[in-house]
């Protein structure tokens, strides 16, 4: 039997797609990119320069003899113009605040794939981050890390969680910034002010101006008279590490020693307070026995051990991170320790160095403390 007419028209209107369907999709679309575009206001520093460091590995690391990686006692604490000015090598620091081993070792090997060929890494592993997993970041990595990385790190991890949500994040701005919305909403309904722009711009040149690095201006008030719990959570009961994140560590020395690098485990200075609360809880000697454990497997590694320097609280801006003093006078002693390696002159029979003594150091170096600026000072616009 024939199909009728009004039959046909009902089988056409079944297969049209409902014009709301178009309505939401056309409402999805523009709240995506009214997000994309208000990013600068809504998202933390801190997710800003991870895409940025992301980036300088790709463009900023060519040219580099020495490359810094690990977390933000790095970032602050050593200063590459410091390193060229005592050394004559080209220098890029690449280490970010909470970055745990699998960011170093993405951006060790994104700066290896574009043409960078350095001859030392600095590296700092901050025990915090080797105790936990590297899913405390989760909200970081989809600013650095690419598809093919992020799908690496989850077969690698056995995390297929992972890589659906790092890639839905890369997707949808309302879900990379879903936490930064919602507290964004809070502060407006409170009357409070919400953007992010002024602190994540004067972040992003601070970091631009010194060649990766971030360098804090000293603090009047000296880090001793933090309270005890400041410290709590750097001084638990007992050490230990993550093994999907030895396993990272691991994977970066196997790279850097397939080009010949060298690798200089900085075990940066602390507060002293903080040291011996660490000193008497057996923290410090659990790390020692685990990155000897990493010295036996990889003869590429050296340690620089800074942890009994006696860096008086005055030259840090917090019980963790030194503050231009001490980043300088740091810098200064660590150049001397790689000048061998870089020099092809004789080098310690040690591969277990300690840093000097604090002792006030000068350089004559353009560094740029945080200040504020304004967009349009930085070199590249600030987009994702």
């Amino acid at each position: 039997m024939s199909e009728t007419l009004g039959e046909r028209n009902e089988s056409n209107r079944g297969s049209r797609l409902p014009r709301g369907f178009f309505g939401m999709l056309g409402l999805l679309l523009a709240t995506e990119l009214f997000i994309s575009r208000a990013a600068l206001d809504l998202a933390r520093p801190e997710y800003w320069l991870w895409y940025a460091t992301g980036r300088s590995a790709r463009v900023d690391t060519k040219n580099a003899e020495i490359l810094c990686l690990g977390t933000s006692q790095t970032s602050y604490g050593v200063v590459p113009q410091v390193l060229e000015e005592r050394l004559g090598r080209r220098t890029y620091n690449l280490a970010m605040c909470s970055a745990p081993p699998q960011a170093d070792y993405y951006l060790l090997k994104r700066a290896l794939d574009s043409g960078a060929r350095p001859k030392a890494v600095v590296l700092d592993l901050h025990p915090h981050l080797m105790k936990n997993s590297y899913r405390g970041c989760i909200r970081f990595f989809p600013n650095l890390l690419s598809a093919s990385e992020s799908i690496d790190l989850g077969w690698t991890a056995h995390d297929p969680d992972f890589t659906a949500e790092v890639l839905l994040a890369k997707i949808l701005p309302s879900v990379l910034n879903r936490y930064d919305i919602r507290n964004a909403i809070m502060a407006t309904l409170d009357g409070k002010p919400c953007s992010l722009r002024k602190p994540t711009l004067t972040s992003l040149w601070n970091r631009e101006s010194n060649k990766g690095a971030m360098i804090l201006a000293p603090k009047p008030s000296p880090a001793s008279e933090l309270t005890p719990t400041d410290y709590e959570w750097l001084t638990p009961a007992e050490w230990k590490h993550e093994q999907i994140n030895t396993l990272y560590v691991r994977r970066l020395l196997k790279l850097a020693a397939s080009h010949d690098i060298t690798v200089f485990l900085l075990i940066p200075p602390i507060d002293a307070r903080l040291q011996q609360m660490r000193q008497e809880k057996g923290l410090t000697s659990s790390f020692e026995a685990f990155a000897q454990g990493l010295q036996a497997h990889h003869p590429n590694l050296v340690v620089v051990d800074g942890a009994r320097t006696g860096y008086p609280a005055t030259v840090f801006s917090d019980a963790m991170h030194v503050s231009r003093p001490g980043a300088i006078s740091m810098t200064c002693d660590l150049g001397e320790i790689l000048r061998p390696y870089l020099e092809g002159n004789p080098q310690p029979r040690s591969r277990w160095l300690v840093l000097p003594s604090y002792r006030e150091r000068t350089s004559r170096a353009d560094i740029v403390e945080l200040a504020e600026v304004n967009e349009t000072r930085l070199p590249w616009k600030v987009t994702r």
